[in-house]
């Protein structure tokens, strides 16, 4: 494949992630993103993953600044938007969810969305990742 395909692949597997955020936030298919099926490579990694991850995350933050837009600039559209964009390079990842205190005892509960690929949780492991379904998303930043 030449640099030209190649670019334009990733930028559209990276723009489809991006415009489909919205619609996989709700009615239930956010478990879908949540599950462990998206470990599983379905084909060869596409080359240029990495380029469709910084499409898709540079695309929910300017489509976030539209007013009334449906996208919002929060860790949980940028983590859908890139689970999308891995997926559709064919590379295993999954949205996890999870919380933590921010000042215990008595603190506020934070959340927070990133992808799994399968390796451990790194920089995430001081949030509980949670293990339920989730349904729908709602509330505004």
């Amino acid at each position: 494949m030449n640099r030209i395909a190649f670019t334009i692949r990733a930028c559209f597997i990276g723009g489809r992630a991006a415009l489909s955020t919205p619609y996989w936030l709700h009615a239930g298919r956010l478990a879908t993103l949540r599950s462990s099926d998206g470990l599983a490579p379905l084909a060869a990694p596409a080359a240029g993953s990495a380029l469709a991850v910084r499409v898709a995350i540079g695309l929910v933050q300017r489509l976030s600044r539209v007013p009334l837009s449906p996208w919002k600039d929060t860790c949980l559209f940028r983590s859908v938007a890139e689970c999308l964009a891995l997926r559709g390079s064919a590379i295993p990842a999954r949205l996890v969810i999870g919380v933590r205190n921010s000042q215990p005892p008595f603190g506020a509960i934070e959340a927070h969305a990133w992808v799994s690929r399968g390796e451990g949780e790194g920089a995430h492991s001081q949030y509980q990742p949670l293990s339920g379904s989730v349904t729908a998303v709602s509330g505004r930043r």
